[in-house]
């Protein structure tokens, strides 16, 4: 199809640079009963890791592809995700990467590696196996992504933020 853009002005799609996809069912979602939380940490306890240990494959791929939806409606074209699903580690990139390659989008795809659910936890994120989808990269293990390289600067532990000085840029990979 051939449009006619005489007159009118013709942007590149927008870059969102950090989402959770996984926020998506967060959405209108009340704190539970009790004292609001005092601090960001609090927040994590009482919500985000209430929801991430909780997803499963099937919920990363749709939780991903309402963020996607979202995201062609205000002209959002590439997108880098950080994910935890911790209950569901294995996989769930490539659920997520499908739901990418369904909606036409780009996006850049790492697993949030933390400790707080155990050694063998952080172990899995790192390991988390991946393959080539297209319109898509991995990076990983990741929490703060810098460009298209990542590192593991500072990690939450779940009472404090913690230097790790991890870096994974030998480990990036690049697909698509």
């Amino acid at each position: 199809e051939i449009l006619d853009a005489r007159g009118k002005l013709v942007m590149p799609g927008n870059i969102c640079a950090h989402t959770h996809f996984y926020g998506a069912f967060a959405r209108g979602m009340a704190l539970p009963p009790g004292p609001p939380p005092k601090n960001f940490p609090e927040i994590l306890q009482k919500l985000w890791w209430r929801i991430d240990r909780a997803l499963t494959l099937e919920d990363s791929k749709y939780s991903a592809l309402v963020c996607l939806v979202d995201a062609i409606k205000h002209g959002t074209t590439t997108l880098i995700d950080h994910h935890a699903s911790p209950n569901a580690i294995d996989g769930s990139l490539d659920a997520i990467a499908d739901a990418v390659n369904e909606s036409g989008l780009r996006a850049c795809l790492c697993y949030e590696v933390t400790d707080r659910n155990g050694v063998g936890g952080a172990n899995a994120g790192i390991r988390a196996p991946c393959y080539s989808r297209p319109n898509t990269c991995y990076l990983w293990p990741s929490r703060l992504v810098h460009g298209f390289g990542c590192d593991i600067g500072k990690m939450f532990d779940g009472t404090r933020w913690t230097r790790r000085g991890v870096s994974c840029s030998r480990r990036r990979r690049y697909f698509g």
